[in-house]
């Protein structure tokens, strides 16, 4: 039987990056060119904050200073600063009850280890505002939980609204793989290996696709051959160690 391996679910693609949406430039929010608004957070968090911590003393209106509190959170998160960054994010809500900066606060609960609190605020905000984020983050928290059943209801109502999102295709077949339903999860990983070849997350899926798929001896035989190129994948290594004959 399969074991559920936390790293893997650090293992994100860019869909779930997220940063606060920028003020349009002609918006009363502006100035759309500062740092702060140029400036992705999770790729230069450290510069983020600098930047954002200028434009929280400076900013000329509410939405513009929710903005650069958004940011910096995300930015805090991202070095595990998490106390300030949870601070931040819930000063930004009290300025606008945006639930883009909901599942922001919702995702920092999850890398703080609190997954049932974020599953809790992700349902909240599902309930009003079901954005395929929503419904993919929560896949991933109740991934986190061992929910499959659940996480995989989520992800397939994420994959409703956005079936080409890579990260959507991945936790899908995850949670299919966890079910030990590789007959369903084997087509969609051989597809999404198609897509984007060089998505090494895709390599263990299809591993355990062909696996809980029957095809036993085939599924060691490419876990082998993956680890030749891959000799530390974790993911792997545990298939190995965990697949029965």
């Amino acid at each position: 039987m399969r074991l559920l391996l936390a790293s893997a679910l650090s293992a994100l693609g860019a869909g779930m990056a997220c940063f606060a949406q920028s003020p349009a430039e002609d918006s009363p929010a502006g100035p759309a060119q500062h740092p702060c608004v140029q400036i992705e957070p999770v790729a230069a968090p450290e510069v983020s904050i600098q930047a954002c911590t200028d434009l929280i003393q400076t900013a000329p209106t509410k939405a513009l200073l929710s903005f650069a509190l958004t940011n910096r959170g995300i930015a805090r998160r991202e070095l595990g600063a998490f106390t300030q960054s949870v601070a931040d994010l819930e000063a930004a809500l009290a300025l606008d009850p945006d639930p883009g900066i909901q599942r922001m606060l919702a995702w920092t609960y999850r890398e703080m280890g609190e997954s049932a609190r974020a599953e809790a605020l992700y349902t909240e905000i599902l309930e009003a505002d079901p954005h395929w984020q929503g419904w993919l983050s929560r896949c991933v928290v109740r991934q986190d939980l061992g929910k499959f059943e659940a996480a995989l209801a989520d992800c397939q109502a994420a994959r409703a609204q956005d079936p080409d999102n890579e990260d959507v295709t991945y936790f899908t077949i995850r949670a299919l793989n966890f079910l030990q339903d590789g007959r369903t999860a084997l087509p969609l990983v051989r597809a999404a290996i198609e897509r984007a070849p060089d998505d090494a997350r895709l390599t263990a899926e299809l591993v355990w696709a062909l696996y809980y798929s029957g095809q036993k001896r085939r599924a060691v035989a490419k876990a082998r051959a993956a680890l030749l190129d891959s000799p530390d994948d974790q993911d792997l290594l545990l298939f190995l160690e965990t697949a029965q004959p």
